[in-house]
């Protein structure tokens, strides 16, 4: 059994100045995956974490990660940075390339993970 979490921080928006840049998401990376990293709190290998990365980047390593897990593993992710709802109401994750006049073709879908096109084999795979 794996257990791996991914971890990832966007808080610098060029693409789109209306976003409000955060200062405290590539520390929030740190601390996180120092903390999953601790054999005391967690027994997850953390995969190089994701920072200030474009939608395309992000996304393809959740699909990797999920696509990967075996029945008895458990995934994790993390995200640290802006979300925001689109035209729906579907909750968005912004990256470093997000524009808010599309955000369906420049942010990533929380709601994807939950509907990972392939069979997520994980036996947990929770989003925070």
């Amino acid at each position: 059994m794996t257990w791996t979490a991914l971890v990832v921080g966007n808080g610098i928006f060029p693409a789109d100045p209306q976003i409000r840049a955060l200062s405290y998401t590539n520390e929030d990376v740190t601390q996180f995956e120092n903390l999953l990293g601790e054999p005391v709190v967690g027994k997850y290998v953390v995969l190089p974490p994701l920072r200030d990365e474009p939608h395309t980047v992000v996304g393809k390593q959740i699909e990797l990660l999920l696509r990967d897990a075996k029945i008895e593993d458990r995934v994790l992710m993390y995200f640290s940075g802006h979300g925001r709802p689109d035209g729906h109401g579907h909750l968005r994750l912004l990256t470093v390339d997000s524009e808010l006049k599309a955000l369906g073709e420049t942010s990533v879908a929380a709601r994807s993970i939950h509907d990972f096109p392939y069979p997520v084999r994980a036996g947990r795979a929770p989003l925070i």
